[in-house]
């Protein structure tokens, strides 16, 4: 059950931030994704809290050496506390572009651009310590 739960978070997680950075670039697009972006982050998310779940239940039966699981459990917290950043920024800014989208030109653009900018760079920051944190916690799994 680890492993499925695992795959889940490995594909929907950065599938989904990236999904956000579009819609973050592409103000049209985020009426048509906008919700399944959010969607996909936070079912990442319950697939996150899940996977270590799993396998703090089945760790121990792994066969791995005890710093292994240490390692491997670590990567694994790492990468929850991510996603539910990750989770949160994303509500926050689609909230507030939502909420600005009812307000006339020009007073609209409620998030500025350098906010933006910097929640895009925060995104991707986001995307790649997931995939690093994903391939540290499977490469610290497999060697056990």
């Amino acid at each position: 059950m680890h492993a499925v739960l695992a795959f889940l978070t490995v594909v929907l997680v950065p599938v989904s931030a990236l999904g956000l950075l579009v819609i973050m670039l592409a103000p049209r697009s985020r009426g048509r994704l906008g919700r399944p972006v959010l969607a996909g982050i936070a079912l990442g998310a319950v697939a996150t809290l899940a996977t270590g779940a799993s396998g703090l239940l089945g760790g121990g039966r792994a066969g791995m050496e005890v710093a292994d699981l240490e390692d491997h459990v670590t990567y694994g917290t790492t990468l929850q506390v991510l996603v539910l950043a990750l989770l949160a920024a994303a509500l926050a800014w689609y909230q507030l572009q939502r909420m600005a989208a009812r307000l006339p030109l020009p007073e609209n653009r409620a998030v500025p651009p350098a906010f933006e900018m910097l929640a895009g760079i925060a995104t991707l920051g986001i995307v790649f310590a997931t995939l690093i944190t994903v391939a540290a916690a499977w490469s610290s799994g497999a060697s056990g």
